[in-house]
């Protein structure tokens, strides 16, 4: 009597396997080289399993198609009259910052700005980074 076994039987025991053969090794306190023995038996039931199948439909006329990728091309828009969302941080030279022009906090992280003048960046006319988070603050 020739039975096949199917793969979800063979998961199962597989599984049986290892939770029987952990607690075996646990027991007889021989973990190190036992486990060995048991990721052995795991490779064998593993190479046991029946491939998982595949359902393939043919078409009517006999003839098999493959699905391919279709490529499509995306051209790039660019509309000339629409402002960019975001200004470029550096447009032109970096203005000199001093701690009198700078609000003693960051109004949104409440770093201390004025302190840090140093690590202070400036991205515009009167408008600066804060160290802390580089949010940018207006200067007045």
């Amino acid at each position: 009597m020739n039975k096949k076994w199917s793969r979800q039987s063979l998961k199962n025991v597989q599984s049986a396997v290892w939770l029987i053969g952990l607690g075996v090794l646990f027991l007889l306190d021989s973990f190190w080289p036992g486990i060995l023995i048991l990721v052995g038996i795991s490779i064998i039931l593993n190479s046991m399993m029946p491939e998982e199948e595949v359902d393939v439909m043919l078409p009517l006329d006999g003839e098999v198609k493959t699905p391919v990728e279709e490529v499509v091309e995306v051209e790039e828009h660019v509309d000339e009259g629409t402002p960019d969302p975001i200004p470029p941080l550096m447009d032109e030279e970096p203005m000199q910052v001093f701690a009198a022009d700078l609000p003693k906090e960051c109004p949104a992280c409440g770093g201390p700005v004025a302190e840090n003048v140093e690590a202070v960046r400036s991205v515009g006319e009167g408008v600066v980074l804060c160290p802390f988070c580089d949010a940018r603050i207006v200067l007045e």
